[in-house]
């Protein structure tokens, strides 16, 4: 399980702010097409940005969130008792 893995490399929101760029634009493509041709095992990761349009339909995608997704977190939910 990786927990936020390329979120550091994101770009600014503004265009116009100065700030060093730590590594180049495709850093996210590259990370996840390397674990989509060389995977370990089982790969979880956990990550705010949406991944990649050119990674999203080589992989399965689950988007978590408390309004209008399909699920609310990774766990389903306990039953109340």
């Amino acid at each position: 399980m990786l927990d936020t893995p390329v979120l550091t490399y994101r770009r600014p929101e503004d265009p116009h702010e100065e700030r060093p760029e730590l590594m180049s634009a495709d850093v996210a493509e590259n990370f996840y097409g390397d674990l989509l041709e060389n995977p370990p095992g089982q790969v979880i990761v956990i990550e705010n940005p949406t991944p990649p349009a050119s990674i999203r339909g080589r992989a399965t995608v689950h988007t978590f969130s408390v309004d209008g997704s399909e699920r609310q977190g990774f766990f389903p939910p306990r039953e109340r008792q």
